[in-house]
């Protein structure tokens, strides 16, 4: 079964393919796929499930990279803080 593209986001992509998860049925599912590693993240039946999947996917990725961003923030002021004193 080819793979056909649907939507994407800046990190996942939403397709048509078969089921990674069932053995051998040959099942079509919406899977969601980061583009950097090629894995499938998700796998769901339905296109609305695979819609709102995928953009909940990217807005929990994003919150994720901004934590990290402002603690990140965060350590290099302490850090240039210890320097000038």
């Amino acid at each position: 079964m080819n793979s056909k593209y649907l939507d994407e986001t800046l990190d996942y992509r939403l397709i048509v393919q078969a089921s990674v998860v069932s053995n051998g049925n040959d099942h079509a599912v919406y899977a969601i796929v980061n583009k950097e590693t090629d894995v499938v993240e998700a796998e769901v039946p339905f296109l609305v499930q695979g819609y709102e999947g995928l953009h909940e996917m990217q807005a929990t990725l994003d919150d994720w990279r901004d934590k990290f961003a402002e603690k990140t923030r965060k350590k290099d002021e302490e850090e240039s803080k210890v320097l000038l004193n």
